[in-house]
């Protein structure tokens, strides 16, 4: 008997440290999930209870007229509300991670780089602000996305089920 074997480090003891490793990033994507997702919220709900100050306040600095106030305020409620329910859908994905770890990772992850997009059409100087978080955000969400494949794939080859292959009519 080899000492590997003996000390209980085969094949299936380093496939589920393997998969142990896999489960630690899932579990730091769906706190990151959890995290941006409260952090968005709670950002965003502060905003869309502030936004008639806002409003307001572009008013008396000149810079919005008395007549389009209710236009600017209705736009900035929908982009302050439509944010706020992006964080929840995070906090959601978070809690949905060790359930369906491929697509909750992924649409995350889409969902970050698709809000980061938005909102950078919105105010290109937004990309500027936080750089290195959202960076830190997007590595660890890719990282988590290639934790989940490769933990399902695993879980897969333990079970027996073969997921499909993309091949013929895969795209049906």
């Amino acid at each position: 008997m080899s000492r590997l074997t003996s000390l209980g480090e085969g094949p299936n003891q380093l496939g589920s440290l393997a998969q142990s490793a896999r489960m630690k990033h899932m579990n730091q994507a769906k706190w990151t999930l959890i995290i941006i997702g409260v952090l968005t919220a709670l950002l965003n709900g502060f905003m869309l209870a502030q936004s008639q100050k806002e409003v307001d306040d572009l008013i008396r600095a000149g810079q919005l007229g008395a007549a389009d106030a209710g236009t600017v305020l209705g736009l900035v409620r929908v982009i302050y509300g439509g944010a706020l329910a992006l964080g929840v859908v995070f906090i959601i994905l978070g809690a949905l991670v060790n359930r369906f770890p491929v697509p909750t990772t992924i649409a995350g992850l889409v969902l970050y780089l698709a809000s980061t997009a938005l909102f950078m059409l919105l105010d290109p100087s937004s990309i500027a602000k936080g750089i290195v978080i959202k960076v830190i955000i997007i590595y660890g969400l890719v990282r988590a996305v290639n934790a989940a494949i490769a933990y399902k794939k695993e879980s897969s080859l333990r079970t027996g089920f073969k997921p499909p292959s993309p091949g013929l009519g895969a795209d049906l």
